[in-house]
């Protein structure tokens, strides 16, 4: 399986890449929200989305969570966990 850098190097290194491409991180948003085994905390999570802003800052897009019934319902929440973060490391005034 391929994890966000092997995307990203491969991207980068491409002869057709567009160098103003964007990643996505996707998570599982509960436990029970898809392959159990695939899924993280809201902390966890927080702390590598962070990593990847602070690291990627040129392809880093953002952050997607499967599925949102989930994300909201979840304790904590990991909506706005997801949301806490990206703002945290945000370029862009705050917003998300």
């Amino acid at each position: 399986s391929m994890n966000y850098y092997m995307w990203e190097d491969a991207w980068r290194n491409s002869s057709f890449a567009n160098k103003d491409m964007k990643l996505y991180v996707g998570a599982t948003a509960g436990q029970n929200a898809g392959n159990p085994s695939s899924y993280v905390s809201p902390s966890f999570f927080a702390n590598e989305l962070q990593e990847l802003q602070t690291n990627y800052s040129d392809s880093f897009g953002g952050a997607m969570l499967w599925d949102m019934s989930w994300a909201y319902g979840s304790t904590p929440n990991y909506a706005a966990s997801t949301k806490q973060a990206l703002m945290a490391g945000s370029r862009c005034g705050g917003y998300a």
